[in-house]
């Protein structure tokens, strides 16, 4: 069977059609992000612990880890109950929400408290609540003092 040219020819149809539809479909499946980064991982480390130092927020003598990531879970929340993909691009289009983040954690070992600053990519920080808009923190936010 392998020996006779109907089988490759079927073969090599059956690939260029293989290929074509994957052409077509490949955006809609898998869309591409444009991001405009500005921050990379030493500027999201500098200003989480200038932050930190700025509130007295993070543990003493604290270590600091960090990592982009997105958060898949609201995307995929959106895109099939929340009004589809275009609905998700908006949110992030308009800056209702960042997708993509930097996550700076300020932990010391053996210690429960710990610290963490979310930054989108463009050096915001994300989300902060209405006394961080202030320039305040809750006492109670400081290393876990109440």
């Amino acid at each position: 069977m392998l020996k006779k040219p109907a089988f490759w020819i079927f073969l090599v149809l059956l690939s260029l059609v293989g290929s074509v539809f994957a052409y077509q479909y490949f955006p809609q499946a898998f869309p591409i992000v444009s991001l405009n980064i500005t921050m990379d991982r030493e500027r999201a480390l500098r200003s989480a612990r200038d932050l930190a130092a700025q509130h007295d927020l993070s543990p003493p003598n604290f270590r600091q880890a960090a990592s982009f990531r997105s958060d898949q879970r609201v995307q995929t929340f959106v895109e099939l109950e929340g009004g589809g993909k275009e609905e998700f691009g908006r949110m992030l289009s308009e800056g209702l929400f960042a997708a993509y983040t930097w996550r700076v954690r300020h932990f010391a070992l053996g210690e429960i408290n710990e610290t963490l600053f979310r930054f989108t990519p463009d050096v915001r920080l994300r989300a902060p609540g209405p006394a961080a808009r202030r320039g305040k923190v809750p006492p109670a936010a400081r290393r876990g003092r109440r």
